[in-house]
């Protein structure tokens, strides 16, 4: 058992490449056997996970569903410290694409009704999340979208998820070298030619045009971007079926009932998987400005000091930053208990 303690430890130390995972346990199983591995547990921790356990914490989907289908391992196994399973820990840490995975391979009915139970609560927890989206357009008339940035919270603001990480590899042409950047990509920006952004009205051609001409930059991205329509609808879709069940949460933002009016014409798969409710901050805004000006005074010297400016920049993912700021503050008034 020391030796097996030594190997595992090794293969927990730090993060690696799940295939490289899966060749190392099928390894380990010749050599221990199913029954050696399945009765491991980590010693090192007060948890005293077992490997399903330490593996879900990591988030091995790869690794999980080898070991549950070629090898058989007990899905409904018990910690000792808590005697939570796999599933339960998923669950407490928000992990529903485990909880999914670990559902697919529960044979035992009690267990299976429990796992229901599970999921009909992360059904229930989910639905309350909140899509905060934002579109900057060609016009009003006939829009075309431009730019979308969205950010998903829970219902108490927490962010949920965003756009993904870009892998991008890259040479270095000083030592030819290949590298790879990890590079955060906020907003889809959609691609259009000069010849149509150069027929827009005066207002996007002086809130748009370069940083170095005060403009916020937008119109040089459009260009550069190679995205279509389609493929940011697609990706778009993609986010939100992994945040929110379908028909289920409400659009959020700043007169986000444009943006979603947008959404119809345009990106009609989005606008038919979230709900037809909103969460409009502009109408917040409007009602604390008629009946409590004093602090609608005080709220907008906070957006100053925590944006450092008062001018909207009119790049969506600032804007929606914006609104859920915002909202963080209206929020306590709301949930006063008078």
């Amino acid at each position: 058992m020391n030796n097996l303690n030594k190997e595992f430890g090794q293969l927990l130390k730090k993060p690696r490449d799940e295939t490289y995972i899966i060749q190392q346990l099928d390894e380990l199983i010749k050599q221990y056997g199913v029954g050696k591995i399945d009765s491991w547990r980590n010693m090192s921790k007060p948890t005293r996970n077992c490997l399903l356990h330490e593996f879900v914490l990591k988030q091995y989907y790869d690794v999980i569903r080898h070991m549950l289908s070629n090898y058989h391992f007990k899905s409904s196994i018990k910690r000792e410290s808590d005697h939570l399973t796999p599933f339960e820990l998923a669950f407490d840490n928000g992990d529903w694409k485990m909880c999914d995975l670990l559902m697919e391979f529960c044979d035992d009915k009690l267990y299976s009704d429990s796992y229901e139970q599970f999921a009909s609560k992360i059904h229930r927890n989910k639905s309350m999340n909140l899509v905060w989206l934002d579109l900057e357009m060609t016009s009003l008339i006939n829009p075309k979208i431009l730019e979308c940035a969205v950010i998903i919270t829970d219902k108490d603001l927490n962010e949920l998820g965003r756009r993904m990480f870009v892998f991008l590899l890259f040479i270095n042409e000083q030592n030819k070298r290949k590298r790879m950047r990890i590079e955060f990509l906020e907003e889809w920006v959609i691609h259009f030619e000069q010849e149509i952004l150069d027929g827009l009205e005066e207002w996007h051609q002086n809130a748009f045009k370069s940083c170095s001409e005060g403009g916020n930059g937008l119109f040089s991205d459009v260009i550069n971007s190679t995205l279509t329509r389609e493929q940011v609808e697609n990706e778009l879709l993609d986010l939100l079926k992994r945040f929110c069940p379908e028909r289920a949460c409400s659009l959020a933002g700043n007169s986000v009932h444009v943006d979603r009016e947008v959404l119809r014409i345009e990106m009609p798969k989005v606008y038919e998987y979230l709900h037809y409710r909103i969460v409009d901050v502009t109408s917040f805004n409007e009602m604390i400005k008629r009946w409590a000006p004093i602090t609608a005074s005080k709220f907008k010297r906070e957006m100053i000091s925590n944006n450092g400016k008062e001018i909207v920049v009119h790049r969506a993912m600032d804007d929606i930053q914006r609104s859920i700021e915002s909202m963080k503050m209206f929020r306590p008034l709301l949930a006063a208990r008078l």
